[in-house]
């Protein structure tokens, strides 16, 4: 598998395989980056190669994640993973490319904190959902749960792109049982959509309803921006400004606009 592979299965734009392609052009040295010893260190080197190439290194992460990405594919087959989990997980990496453009007219990665996890197979997504096995750093002791620091749990992300069909959502926790072959597993999660303030502000039968239930919410955090985020797209100081749109944009607006918080939930799932 090599990036020009990936690129065609991913179907990445001509926007895309253009930035891709100019960055090639360029004979970085994608070894040396690669030398590096820790996450901070390799971010660093990828930025000091844009540098000297004069390109934005928002490009050059889009090629070097997107040639790990091709390296990938034989750690998953070693590992006897479905090539619609690979695909389906490096999806991520064209979502954030098109997210970074529209941003900032840029194709390329401005996450690359978050996606470096992909390509070191450290994260899979599974289904609808994305699952990342961590050891938590910290106890999480509530009514409903007490997970002990250093337990091992799973990390759930909700990517972008699709509807949050709550069916889909529980057929992945089920391909998650399955894949990490645990018996009984602990998800956490820290997302907006966790926020219990949602089911006051919309129907029962809403998605983000319907997934924030199947957790233990223990925790809210009412100073992360996340929801204003991924609801609008940016964040603005004045929630007047604010695109109303859709119904969710709409009663998030509202609620902004009356001096309040949507911040984020962080809550526990135990699947058997």
């Amino acid at each position: 598998m090599n990036w020009r592979e990936l690129a065609k299965h991913l179907q990445i734009n001509e926007r895309g395989i253009a930035c891709l392609e100019r960055v090639e052009e360029s004979k970085l040295s994608l070894e040396t980056i690669c030398s590096t010893k820790s996450h901070e260190q390799f971010f660093k080197a990828v930025k000091q190669q844009a540098l000297y190439d004069k390109l934005d290194y928002r490009e050059v992460f889009a090629y070097v994640y997107m040639v790990l990405a091709a390296r990938a594919y034989d750690k998953y087959k070693e590992e006897g993973i479905d090539d619609e989990i690979y695909y389906d997980t490096m999806m991520d990496l064209v979502i954030w490319s098109d997210d970074c453009y529209k941003k900032f007219g840029i194709w390329g990665i401005d996450e690359y904190g978050w996606l470096i996890h992909h390509v070191q197979l450290k994260i899979f997504k599974l289904g609808r959902l994305q699952f990342q096995p961590i050891t938590l750093g910290e106890a999480i002791v509530c009514e409903a749960y007490k997970l002990e620091k250093g337990e091992k749990v799973l990390n759930v992300h909700i990517p972008a792109g699709e509807a949050l069909d709550h069916d889909k959502c529980k057929a992945s926790y089920k391909m998650a049982k399955q894949f990490f072959k645990d018996g009984s597993m602990n998800c956490i999660c820290s997302s907006w959509l966790l926020n219990p303030v949602y089911e006051a502000l919309l129907p029962a039968s809403s998605n983000i309803v319907q997934f924030q239930k199947d957790y233990y919410i223990y925790e809210v955090d009412d100073l992360c921006m996340q929801a204003e985020e991924r609801i609008f797209g940016e964040v603005k100081s004045n929630p007047n400004f604010y695109a109303q749109d859709t119904t969710l944009q709409k009663v998030a607006a509202t609620y902004l606009k009356q001096g309040k918080r949507l911040g984020i939930g962080k809550g526990v799932l135990k699947v058997d």
